[in-house]
């Protein structure tokens, strides 16, 4: 095993699979948390130079940035890739095409939310797409989700309501965005 779990000797694993996977889970979210906090500081900076007037300064547009995140994460994934043997097929092109084009609208409509309300709230509402993929794996997918879960969504969406409510400064217009 040549992976980061490896250990130093007979190649055991360091960790066990529930925990590699809540390694991997917790650095996406450290990762995905620092491009939404660029993401807001592009928008800010932005905000000040219009602010500042200068001449013929036009902000970075939101399809722009959504554009640079993904040609960066192609780069990285390409150093990553390098070296190693691998054969891709892609089964279901027009899935994957689907799949592309609804990714690239939910990082655009990301960065569109972390511009018009705080990174915090954004992030807060952003939470919530795991609640959202369960809603329509039930709904398109049939597939059978318990009721504690049904019953945990319910809190977990509540607090997101409670994050972005109007009473919190957010506008629930701009916040429906993230």
């Amino acid at each position: 095993m040549t992976s980061l779990a490896a250990g130093f000797r007979d190649n055991e694993p360091i960790l066990d699979t529930s925990e590699q996977a809540a390694f991997w889970t917790l650095l996406g979210a450290l990762f995905f948390s620092l491009m939404n906090a660029a993401a807001k500081y592009l928008g800010l900076l932005n905000q000040q130079m219009i602010l500042q007037s200068l001449e013929g300064y036009q902000p970075i547009p939101v399809c722009q940035m959504t554009f640079a995140r993904y040609a960066i994460a192609a780069l990285l994934l390409l150093l990553f890739m390098l070296g190693r043997p691998m054969h891709f097929c892609m089964w279901s092109p027009g899935r994957d095409l689907g799949q592309t084009v609804a990714g690239f609208g939910g990082i655009a409509l990301m960065f569109a939310a972390i511009r018009t309300v705080p990174l915090a709230s954004a992030a807060a509402i952003g939470v919530t797409s795991t609640i959202f993929a369960m809603i329509f794996s039930a709904i398109l997918l049939g597939e059978r989700v318990p009721r504690r879960r049904w019953f945990a969504a319910s809190i977990g969406m509540s607090g997101a309501m409670i994050v972005a409510c109007p009473g919190s400064g957010v506008p629930l217009a701009d916040a429906s965005i993230a």
